[in-house]
């Protein structure tokens, strides 16, 4: 397990272990709530009063789920297809990453 970096000077080679979850809009305050209590939050960008910021991932994959099959198993080679944005919807001139 990677230990946790407020600087983010360790390097970029790591283990990581995630686990997400789907939240609906309506829900995203009751849930923030739970998981305050319990865990920091760590903020990418101090300036503003949000409490926290948004990070949205859109993932690909074909009918048959494969590649979501292949990285739940842990095939070797398994690969995951997404986009990703920070922050409120994209606007025209945003950055948003496509990351395999």
């Amino acid at each position: 397990e990677a230990q946790f970096d407020p600087n983010q000077a360790g390097g970029t080679s790591f283990v990581r272990k995630t686990t997400k979850y789907w939240v609906r809009m309506q829900d995203l305050t009751r849930v923030k709530c739970m998981i305050l209590k319990q865990l920091p939050v760590y903020k990418f960008d101090t300036s503003g009063d949000v409490d926290s910021d948004r990070i949205t991932s859109i993932y690909f994959d074909n009918d048959a789920l494969d590649l979501y099959t292949g990285r739940l198993h842990k095939t070797v080679g398994a690969i995951a297809v997404r986009m990703r944005w920070y922050g409120d919807d994209p606007e025209p001139k945003s950055e948003v990453f496509v990351e395999r």
